[in-house]
């Protein structure tokens, strides 16, 4: 296994230097992505099985870098090139660090650094060092060495000029022995400003020792780097290197799993690294078993989930109501199973970011489906609005002419039935003798039509009720009923 020295990075300097990486500071961040896009897609091709499926292999070397937010939903996109240092580190080769310290120089972080850093004391210091800066930037670096070394003159405590004489006597003069010593004195003087650039000069100062055969030392020097910057992978990364040659493998390989676990790319990297080393391959077969286990318990409470979702879209597409969201889980889930037969440790780490994000992405379908439905209820409601005031005219109306079909029908009874009495009377009369029981008959009968009529006048509390079915109501009616619940259905899902 080969850790590599700083000269062994010649050809990509050359490489970066082709591509006119000094005109300009824009130029140089496109270069510094296009290489480090290059060394990712390389890692790619010639990962493992166990590490990416030949699947996965041609769907991420045959997508263009520029497709950023898709590679990034699935963790290979690069992080934000402005972020500097700390955004390529599972890509970053020390051979190309002088390019990349050139663009941390232009973080806002360094220009607070710098601006705290600054008196007024020091404004030869200050011109010195910007001067540096800018020819360092333009790719002269006998001048900007020169310009440092002033600048150092009037402040010898400026960590970030240490620095830059660093890179440019270990880069640019082959002299190990001064970029030493400046790497040092960087380490000393930034730990109480800045512990993510103390750490940054600490592993550069490893790397120097390591070239050395000073590998204790450089152990111990990347220890203290990841101390003080607990979230510098690299930091872990490089020290794991140092420990696989000290024979420390229990401890490097611990390291090697953090740095996985926390960037699946240096999953990509280690095999290349460590020469497919059989304790390496024994790791990520670990790791892979485990994710893997874990993703098939998830997977079916995924399903779970999704036969729930597709219910409520079922009751959906019974309204009659566009059924666009009927596919979009159970793709989601498809394509899942799929990575999961394709038995790889990055296949799987894809699983399991998209698991992660599962939550806010069928969130994200429920918002979408209650923002569907919303019109729909609206709309439905107004229809039931103006459709009651129908009816209740409708109603209306029946009642009225229900009303009036009554007191004609009690009119012509009364009428009837005087007529009736009155020919009874008139009988009795012209029949030449009144008798007892005829009389009797007639006052009967007298007595019964008068509370007859008093009966049929008096108001009435029962007001019959007519039928009208409106059917148009009643479909609106049971459409607002299924999608109310619907929308219950939601907020219950939603949590």
């Amino acid at each position: 296994m080969s850790l590599g020295t700083f000269d062994s990075f010649d050809a990509k300097r050359q490489y970066l230097k082709i591509r006119d990486i000094g005109s300009d500071i824009n130029s140089q961040k496109a270069a510094v992505k296009s290489y480090m896009n290059e060394t990712l897609n390389q890692q790619i091709r010639s990962a493992d099985a166990l590490v990416a499926s030949k699947e996965l292999i041609e769907e991420l070397v045959g997508q263009s870098h520029s497709q950023n937010e898709q590679l990034r939903n699935i963790g290979f996109a690069l992080d934000d090139i402005n972020s500097g240092i700390e955004g390529l580190q599972s890509t970053l080769e020390y051979g190309i660090s002088e390019i990349v310290w050139n663009l941390e120089l232009n973080t806002e972080e360094l220009r607070g650094i710098n601006k705290k850093l600054a008196s007024p004391l020091d404004n030869q210091a200050n011109e010195h060092k910007k001067r540096g800066e800018k020819f360092f930037s333009g790719g002269l670096y006998e001048e900007a060495l020169e310009s440092f070394l002033e600048a150092e003159k009037f402040n010898k405590y400026d960590f970030t000029t240490h620095i830059s004489l660093g890179i440019l006597y270990l880069f640019h003069f082959d002299n190990k022995e001064k970029a030493e010593a400046h790497f040092e004195k960087a380490a000393r003087y930034s730990e109480l400003d800045s512990k993510y650039l103390c750490s940054f000069s600490l592993l550069h100062l490893a790397k120097i020792k390591f070239d050395k055969d000073e590998i204790e030392n450089a152990e111990k020097i990347s220890s203290k780097a990841i101390s003080l910057s607990p979230d510098y992978l690299d930091a872990y990364y490089l020290n794991a290197r140092y420990n696989f040659f000290l024979r420390n493998y229990d401890e490097a390989l611990k390291k090697i799993e953090y740095c996985i676990i926390e960037d699946h790319k240096y999953a990509l990297k280690i095999l290349q690294d460590f020469d497919n080393n059989e304790k390496i391959l024994n790791l990520l077969n670990k790791l892979f078993q485990k994710i893997q286990l874990e993703n098939k318990a998830r997977l079916k409470n995924l399903e779970k989930s999704i036969v729930l979702f597709s219910d409520l879209l079922s009751h959906v597409k019974k309204l009659n109501l566009k059924d666009e969201f009927i596919n979009r889980p159970q793709n989601y889930l498809k394509d899942l199973l799929k990575r999961h037969s394709r038995n790889s440790y990055l296949d799987e780490r894809i699983i399991k970011i998209r698991l992660d994000s599962f939550p806010q992405y069928i969130q994200k379908r429920y918002k979408e489906i209650e923002k569907f439905l919303e019109p729909h209820f609206y709309e439905l409601k107004k229809e039931e609005t103006l459709e009651t005031k129908n009816y209740e005219q409708e109603m209306e109306y029946a009642k009225n002419r229900a009303t009036s079909e009554k007191s004609e029908n009690d009119r012509i009874i009364i009428i009837i039935s005087i007529l009736v009495i009155a020919t009874i009377d008139i009988l009795i009369l012209f029949s030449g003798e009144i008798n007892f029981f005829p009389k009797c008959l007639s006052i009967i009968g007298s007595i019964f039509l008068f509370a007859f009529i008093i009966k049929v006048l008096e108001p009435s509390t029962n007001t019959p009720q007519p039928f009208v079915d409106n059917l148009k109501l009643k479909k609106i009616r049971m459409k607002l009923e299924q999608i109310s619940d619907l929308r219950n259905e939601l907020y219950k899902l939603r949590g």
